[in-house]
């Protein structure tokens, strides 16, 4: 399996507590030896064991100690709780609720946890099959007197406790972390501690099954068997650990004769899965399902969060409003400055509104001007037409025109010969006398005829 991208990085601090020693991640962005890539620091202290009361005044003060060191930065932790102080079990019960289930489990805790004397809480996570819920439930218990004395001991160390897990729900979350292959294969991971090792089975994420083992050689040896167990007719499937380089080489060479191989570990998350505890601790946030908070602390944790959304829901109608009236102003300081500056204007723009509309007047009028002159006739062209077609001996007295009329006076030696030359011209479609031809002499006494012609010019559009 390929390593996964590492966590971002969370606001809550996370807490491994076992029976006398707690672990502590925070996430105030201060260098870590460790080797935590979300920049968190690691610590670690000894408890005194709880005994038989119900008030833990040494996990009280360590809590107080890190609300101290950790000043402002956090004020929630997440708790994941390390066996033996958590155990595990998967289950198969009749179809009910969850909260059914787990109030069943809680009034016999002892009928389904070996050993155990004193009442529990109980965390349930159901095992689904193709989208559908089944009758099979994975049980995470602990002692209610324990679950009551963690809580008081956060809370008088001025604390909220966002969530409470067992460890085993935490190993799963920093494996899905550095293999995402996890949330849609199957596989198995061993948590290799000091004083026991862990086998737990996941299903898409999700634990299926869990189981622990001594750490003797019989223990190796049991453990070795289980994780070659085959699923379902199948191969075996493959095995993830966290914990010791020792511990897990002592795994290669037996697992290695059956065929099984360990997966590789990324070297970014190489010194986190050097210590179960403190990944335990990294990533107790990140943890879903098998919640062992009682009712009272889920009612506490409501009420930080709708106080908190109220908070913000309040804080964004107060910016949502600011926002609005600094808009306001704006839009009104801008029309201000709009209105001024019209008024500056307004006499440049009356001259060249006025000017405008003469000049469209003029347009009205050149437009209307323009089909008369298109259609009427070239006076000075008809004229240089008759004058060219005159004969030598021609000239005109008087010349009037009117739409496509033409009267002509005129004197020539022979006023016939002037008629044949005018029917000649392309413009004058027709040619006849309009008056009598008068014969008349020059002052030299040249004898002249005067004539007047009436013609008819060729339409433009002929």
């Amino acid at each position: 399996m390929t390593p996964a991208m590492p966590r971002l990085r969370t606001p809550c601090v996370g807490i491994a507590i076992g029976p006398d020693r707690m672990w502590a991640v925070g996430s105030g962005g201060r260098t870590l030896s460790f080797g935590r890539p979300d920049g968190g620091e690691l610590r670690v202290r000894d408890l005194d064991p709880l005994g038989t009361g119900v008030e833990w005044g040494d996990l009280a003060e360590a809590l107080r100690e890190l609300h101290s060191a950790t000043g402002a930065d956090a004020k929630t932790i997440a708790i994941a709780l390390l066996p033996p102080l958590v155990r595990m079990r998967r289950l198969e019960l009749p179809p009910l609720t969850d909260e059914e289930t787990r109030r069943v489990l809680e009034r016999s805790t002892g009928r389904y946890f070996t050993g155990v004397r004193e009442p529990q809480v109980v965390g349930v996570s159901r095992l689904m099959h193709q989208l559908r819920r089944t009758g099979i439930v994975v049980a995470a218990a602990a002692p209610s007197r324990l679950i009551r004395a963690v809580l008081d001991a956060a809370s008088a160390a001025g604390w909220g406790v966002g969530s409470m897990v067992p460890a085993h729900a935490a190993w799963v979350a920093g494996a899905r972390a550095q293999w995402s292959e996890l949330g849609r294969e199957s596989a198995q991971l061993a948590i290799l501690r000091d004083d026991a090792t862990e086998l737990v089975r996941i299903e898409r994420g999700a634990i299926v099954a869990a189981r622990q083992f001594g750490v003797s050689r019989g223990g190796l040896d049991a453990l070795v068997e289980a994780v070659a167990e085959p699923v379902d007719g199948g191969a075996p499937l493959p095995l993830l650990t966290i914990g010791p380089d020792s511990r897990r080489d002592a795994l290669l060479d037996p697992l290695r004769e059956r065929g099984i191989a360990l997966g590789e570990r990324a070297a970014r998350w190489r010194a986190m899965s050097e210590s179960p505890e403190a990944m335990a601790a990294a990533f107790a946030d990140d943890a879903h399902g098998l919640d062992l908070l009682p009712a009272s602390a889920h009612a506490a944790r409501d009420g930080r969060t709708r106080r908190t959304t109220l908070s913000l829901a309040a804080a964004a109608v107060v910016l949502v409003a600011v926002g609005a009236a600094a808009q306001l102003w704006d839009a009104r300081r801008e029309l201000a400055a709009l209105k001024a500056r019209r008024g500056e204007i307004a006499g440049a723009v009356g001259e060249v509104t006025a000017a405008r509309s003469m000049i469209d007047a003029i347009q009205r009028r050149v437009a209307a001007l323009a089909p008369l002159e298109s259609g009427a006739t070239r006076w000075s062209a008809v004229l240089t037409e008759v004058a060219g077609h005159l004969p030598r001996d021609a000239y005109l007295v008087n010349v009037r025109g009117a739409s496509d009329s033409l009267l002509v006076e005129g004197l020539a030696g022979r006023a016939a010969s002037t008629f044949a030359a005018l029917k000649r011209a392309p413009t004058i479609h027709s040619v006849q006398p309009a008056g009598a031809i008068r014969r008349d002499a020059t002052p030299d006494g040249v004898p002249v005829e005067r004539f007047t012609i009436a013609a008819r010019l060729v339409r433009p559009d002929s």
